[in-house]
């Protein structure tokens, strides 16, 4: 049937050519058939972007789909179009196809499902009551095959409505039903019984209480409970295997005698508490283990913090003494007079450099004769950070007479002071930058 629908939806889709591209989405929408949809409505937006009923289309088109991210592009686009309008029917969208997808049988929908209704509560917050059934009717539903997200329907059921009607099936789903831990599910037991002694219920809670009992030894409450199971209920399946439960146990007290039993159901309990010991340090183990790294990855994170604040501080020092020392070496470019001392404080000569960049350039004039040497000879060099040194001197520098040429810059007085050799004999100087 439905493929004759789809045959005959496509032939008339075919035979009504001319129609709108949104004509046409609609009718494969209504078909289902999202994904045949949507290029239609891409379509049309790209040549009509102002079209907010395309958008909202696409939107619903998507959300039928899964594709959550697409579907919440196109109505927040629709939405900015009309707010008025639209805000409305994205609620709704998400409202209906939410339940839809609630009701799916796989696990992946229904959770989906509850993504979509969460979804709606955001701009609609008078749905609590009945999402909050919706979810409550799905969890009793799905508490056979599937405990966990039963449970998880469940409680939040409880959230969005704190009153909500806990009848016996509820209860039943939520604290009894699957649960893994048989100590807590004797207790939803003995609730249950106390709160719905009448309850559909009652024969599955018996045969639980009952195998609970006789797991931890305590063979005489376990006959108790399939005894009422099997005079309440004789004829069902369960009742019949209580009967034979209580054959068993009545046979075991002939056999080893009731004081034995009481043993028995002793050491078993002790048994049990032990492991409940063992099972409460496992937790506080993990729970410390858990702490330890909770810090140990908080330490680690402050150390990084710190360590990356140094970095950034140990950057911002170079780049300020990079900055500096570029102010210093522009204010120092220009002419220094430098005097040589030569024993004491005779002095010898002068000295004229002029800085450059990392280059020197000057002139040495003595002032008397050094040797063979002119009076007067040009001084090349070069300076790297506050330190400098003189690479050709004249002739003289060649020859080897002058040796060791070098001395430093004080950027920040602007001062300058060094040292040669010649002939074996040591000369020093010093000047300021010339005013």
């Amino acid at each position: 049937m439905r493929r004759l629908f789809i045959f005959l939806l496509i032939i008339s889709i075919i035979a009504g050519c001319s129609k709108k591209p949104v004509d046409k989405a609609k009718q494969f929408m209504d078909a289902g058939m999202y994904g045949d949809a949507i290029p239609l409505l891409e379509e049309e937006i790209q040549k009509n972007p102002k079209n907010t009923e395309a958008h909202y289309l696409l939107g619903m088109a998507f959300l039928n789909l899964g594709e959550e991210d697409g579907a919440s592009q196109s109505f927040d686009r629709a939405i900015k179009l009309d707010q008025k309008k639209y805000t409305k029917k994205t609620t709704e969208a998400y409202h209906k196809t939410g339940l839809n997808f609630l009701g799916q049988d796989t696990p992946a929908g229904v959770r989906r499902g509850v993504r979509y209704l969460d979804q709606t509560l955001d701009t609609d917050a008078s749905l609590k009551s009945e999402i909050s059934k919706a979810y409550r009717d799905r969890g009793i539903a799905l508490a056979k095959n599937d405990r966990s997200l039963s449970y998880t329907l469940l409680v939040r059921a409880l959230e969005l409505d704190p009153n909500l009607k806990r009848d016996n099936d509820f209860y039943y789903a939520l604290y009894i039903e699957d649960m893994e831990d048989p100590e807590l599910q004797n207790k939803g037991c003995e609730d249950f019984l106390s709160l719905f002694p009448e309850s559909k219920h009652v024969e599955e809670v018996l045969y639980l209480m009952g195998n609970y009992q006789y797991s931890i030894a305590d063979y005489q409450k376990s006959k108790q409970y399939f005894s009422q199971l099997g005079e309440r209920y004789p004829d069902t399946e369960l009742g019949k295997k209580a009967k034979v439960m209580v054959d068993n146990i009545t046979k075991m007290e002939q056999e080893i005698g009731q004081a034995e039993l009481e043993r028995a159901r002793k050491i078993k309990q002790m048994e049990i508490e032990k492991a409940q010991q063992l099972k409460q340090m496992e937790v506080e183990k993990a729970e410390k283990l858990k702490q330890i790294e909770i810090q140990t990855a908080e330490k680690q994170k402050q150390m990084e913090l710190e360590a990356k604040r140094l970095k950034e501080e140990s950057k911002i020092k170079e780049q300020q003494s990079q900055l500096e020392e570029a102010q210093a070496r522009t204010l120092m470019e220009g002419s220094w007079i430098v005097y040589y001392v030569y024993q004491g404080e005779n002095k010898v000569g002068r000295l004229t450099l002029k800085i450059s960049g990392s280059s020197i350039t000057g002139t040495l004039n003595t002032g008397f004769r050094l040797s063979a040497l002119d009076a007067y000879c040009s001084v090349e060099g070069t300076i790297d950070g506050n330190r400098f040194s003189v690479t050709r001197s004249c002739a003289a520098w060649k020859a080897g007479q002058f040796q060791q040429w070098s001395g430093e810059v004080n950027l920040q007085s602007q001062e300058m002071k060094g040292s040669f050799t010649w002939k074996g004999n040591s000369y020093t100087f010093k000047g300021t930058k010339e005013k």
